[in-house]
């Protein structure tokens, strides 16, 4: 019995010295090295390329969503923000929102009495989604990094298949590689395709209209552009080639917009048609049974737009 207990106080001092070792003397303080029991340890970043793995982690960046995740949070590269999610590689311009400051820091609630804080944060919109048409990805990993841009691989499970995204700051493009050469392109609810196929400088472009912005799909010469509907482009790049790239064609960067030589698919010279954006959104906005009816477009090249309705009683 007297042996027992000499022994489970040997132990118990033993453990207390482990405890004190963790406090490490500095200046005329101390530091406690280690994590405290119940404390929460670092997640692992598993979602890494074999190549980024034997780097250092890069953590507190714009992209480090992605290596702690299956699929990323958003990534606000400027101009454009993408995100990685079970669907695809999601790509749009982000819009400017004024909301309570509540809404994105705990510790501003609650607001001073009829003088609410307001914060303008710029929310990601997901115009366009990428996804392969014929494989599904696991999930979304840091496949390369460099001091502006990154790159992003979605890969299946078991095989070789996979769709990488190479994005960075300051580029209003996303550029991808997709190992089968099939991909499918989705609009946002409300988008719409061009019904034309531009041809410039030896590439296929198409273009579409999402919430007022016009955006453009570029492709190789010799693919297969096939138009499912309005929103949605199934697009095969032919054999040997995986390369296509998109952009959102903005004001501030004149070098997106066709070229003067451009043609479109029906013979055209010069210009780009507009793309409309069909709604059935009606709302009554007065008595006598006035409507309103929500009516856009956009055009790649600049032109002034006209707009007529017909057809309401």
């Amino acid at each position: 019995m007297f042996r027992n207990l000499t022994s489970l106080l040997f132990i118990y001092l033993l453990s207390g010295a482990v405890v004190a070792e963790q406090w490490v003397p500095m200046g005329a303080g101390k530091i406690y090295v280690g994590a405290k029991p119940g404390h929460e340890t670092p997640k692992d970043a598993e979602y890494r390329s074999e190549t980024m793995m034997r780097q250092a982690l890069p953590t507190n960046s714009w992209f480090s969503s992605l290596t702690y995740m299956q699929w990323s949070g958003v990534l606000h590269a400027h101009p454009l923000s993408f995100k990685a999610t079970e669907q695809g590689f999601e790509m749009g311009l982000p819009e400017k929102a004024v909301e309570p400051i509540e809404a994105i820091k705990a510790w501003a609630w609650p607001p001073p009495p009829g003088r609410p804080i307001a914060s303008v944060v710029h929310r990601h919109v997901p115009a366009l989604t990428v996804r392969p048409k014929n494989f599904k990805p696991a999930d979304a990993r840091l496949s390369a990094k460099g001091d502006w841009s990154i790159s992003v691989d979605m890969a299946e499970k078991a095989g070789g298949e996979r769709l990488r995204a190479h994005i960075g700051h300051g580029i209003p493009y996303g550029f991808f590689e997709i190992s089968d050469g099939a991909v499918l392109l989705e609009l946002e609810d409300g988008g719409v395709w061009g019904d034309d196929i531009a041809v410039v400088a030896d590439k296929q472009v198409v273009y579409a209209g999402v919430r007022g912005v016009t955006y453009a799909a570029y492709f190789p010469e010799g693919a297969s552009v096939t138009m499912l509907d309005e929103r949605r482009l199934e697009v095969s790049l032919g054999p040997d080639v995986s390369y296509f790239s998109l952009a959102a064609v903005l004001d501030e960067y004149d070098s997106l917009r066709p070229a003067s030589g451009a043609s479109g698919s029906n013979g055209s010279e010069g210009n780009i048609g507009p793309v409309f954006a069909n709604s059935e959104v009606v709302v009554e906005v007065g008595p006598g049974g006035m409507k309103a009816i929500d009516a856009r477009a956009t055009d790649a090249d600049g032109d002034t737009l006209e707009f007529s309705v017909s057809g309401f009683d």
